[in-house]
């Protein structure tokens, strides 16, 4: 239930970072130019990690809803 940010210009990966998703059962990450979205299943929540030099910052609550399993990104709900 984390995401996590790899640097992977080297021969080998390198944890950045991992952040606590806040959900459980993500199903669905959607990165966009400021932000991760992330679809929890198990905690029917959607939240929003901030993008700040390609690192991802705290988990937000952006939406409640029943089992998400897919993000549509244009969706106005969600910013």
């Amino acid at each position: 239930d984390t995401i996590s940010v790899l640097d992977v210009s080297g021969a080998e990966p390198v944890l950045v970072v991992e952040r606590d998703a806040v959900v459980r059962w993500p199903q669905h990450i959607h990165v966009r130019e400021d932000d991760i979205l992330v679809a929890g299943w198990d905690s029917s929540q959607i939240v929003r990690l901030p993008l700040v030099d390609g690192v991802a910052g705290e988990a937000e609550e952006l939406l409640v809803v029943d089992s998400p399993g897919w993000i549509l990104p244009t969706h106005p709900a969600l910013g």
